[in-house]
């Protein structure tokens, strides 16, 4: 049985959120799958080629960066129904799970939080291939909060889409309380999320994201992790 929310207790003591990608794998997991997708349909690179270059030009933080990545995903994903695409997923979780982009000590990190507190996975990215990631890395007993797609006609669309302000209204739905709460990210993304987190540990973060979660977060550190 996968965890629940409510099985990890999220009002009770101390309280840890992990980011996904940047902080428990060092790449993007979705851009993992885009990426095999498009090796199995080459044509499908031309329509997505403006979106990626749009999204490289856009800051992080910026909201038309997330309207640009569903709509990225969903050219990209065109075609495939749900069994499909859980299919690739976990394929290609699986393989990022069995390679050198885990990042060991924020796992090691994210299981003691589970083992002490209230903790889950919190991530833009889809809930097939993140979960199936993190039962791969040995964190299947940590609840996820995770975008999703839905499948409508041929073209999937990510919904909800957990970025941003997004992200903070789903962990406030699913009963975390942010003032109690240690949040991991990497992503300057995550400003709103960071700002009513008791600390804020920025890991393995670039300059611009490092120095943009540190002006706007209530408290902050920074780690680099292997």
């Amino acid at each position: 049985m996968k965890p629940t929310l409510s099985s990890s207790n999220p009002s009770e003591g101390d309280i840890s959120l992990f980011d996904l990608d940047g902080v428990l794998i060092r790449t993007d997991t979705m851009a993992a799958l885009i990426s095999r997708r498009l090796r199995q349909r080459p044509l499908q690179l031309l329509a997505v080629l403006p979106l990626f270059l749009a999204a490289l030009l856009t800051p992080s933080e910026n909201h038309a960066r997330a309207r640009i990545n569903r709509c990225l995903v969903s050219v990209a994903l065109r075609g495939l129904n749900r069994d499909t695409y859980d299919q690739l997923a976990r394929k290609v979780a699986t393989a990022l799970a069995s390679g050198p982009a885990v990042v060991q000590q924020a796992v090691k990190e994210c299981r003691h939080a589970s083992d002490v507190g209230g903790t889950a996975v919190v991530t833009a990215s889809e809930e097939v291939i993140a979960r199936t990631y993190l039962d791969a890395i040995g964190l299947a007993d940590v609840p996820l909060i995770a975008s999703r797609l839905e499948f409508t006609g041929r073209t999937p669309r990510l919904k909800p889409h957990n970025v941003g302000a997004a992200k903070l209204s789903a962990i406030r739905a699913a009963g975390f309380s942010l003032e109690q709460a240690t949040f991991y990210t990497d992503s300057a993304s995550d400003l709103p999320t960071a700002r009513q987190a008791r600390l804020t540990v920025i890991v393995n973060a670039g300059r611009r994201s490092t120095t943009l979660l540190t002006a706007g977060a209530r408290q902050v550190i920074s780690v680099t992790w292997r």
